[in-house]
């Protein structure tokens, strides 16, 4: 839980990391960086998330996003759904950070979701002057499947986080252990990435 402000970039980077709950440090120069960021004026249309996952796993079309429950609403508990749609297009300085074993999958908030979540800025900010210091809980999670059996090994992924071009992209969880996320959800990467869809690549 947490006011008008989104969840800590490391629980939220790990739950986008195949949809598990973990926590991950954040890089220093990160926090540093993002220390300015306010969630009520940035421009939902700017930030993008890469994810690093092994090239094994394949992260599911259409199962990116974000979902914001409001328990302080008028009219009672709301939910609002973010979709994540993937970007496409190239980024050489990205692709610069990416090993031979790794996928980049980019993603924005959807272009028909960026007037819903500039009405929710203006909302919370209005409330939060009026003295409405009430907290809102924001998840995010995505769906992963594979390719292949899971080897034994560690599965490292990583993710970055653009807010403003000016910035660039940001380290928030560096070469993590997606086992380690599994375990401390309480649940195993067996149990949570099944295999693709036949003809999937």
């Amino acid at each position: 839980m947490t006011g008008f402000r989104p969840s800590r970039p490391s629980s939220l980077a790990a739950i986008i990391l195949l949809g598990l709950s973990g926590c991950g440090a954040v890089p220093f120069a990160t926090q540093i960086k993002l220390r300015n960021f306010d969630p009520l004026t940035f421009d939902p249309a700017t930030p993008r998330l890469a994810v690093f996952a092994p090239d094994l796993l394949r992260l599911s079309p259409g199962s990116a996003k974000i979902t914001l429950v409001d328990g302080r609403a008028a009219s009672g508990e709301r939910r609002e759904i973010f979709v994540l749609h993937e970007v496409r297009e190239a980024e050489p300085a990205l692709d610069k950070l990416r090993n031979d074993a790794e996928r980049i999958t980019r993603y924005r908030i959807a272009g028909a979701d960026i007037a819903r979540a500039r009405a929710l800025q203006a909302e919370f900010a209005a409330r939060k002057a009026a003295g409405d210091n009430s907290r809102v809980e924001i998840k995010a999670d995505i769906a992963a499947c594979r390719l292949g059996p899971l080897p034994a090994r560690d599965l490292k992924g990583s993710i970055h986080l653009m807010v403003d071009p000016a910035s660039g992209y940001l380290p928030l969880m560096q070469s993590v252990d997606i086992r380690d996320l599994a375990k401390a959800a309480g649940t195993t990467l067996e149990v949570e990435v099944k295999p693709c869809p036949p003809g999937q690549k």
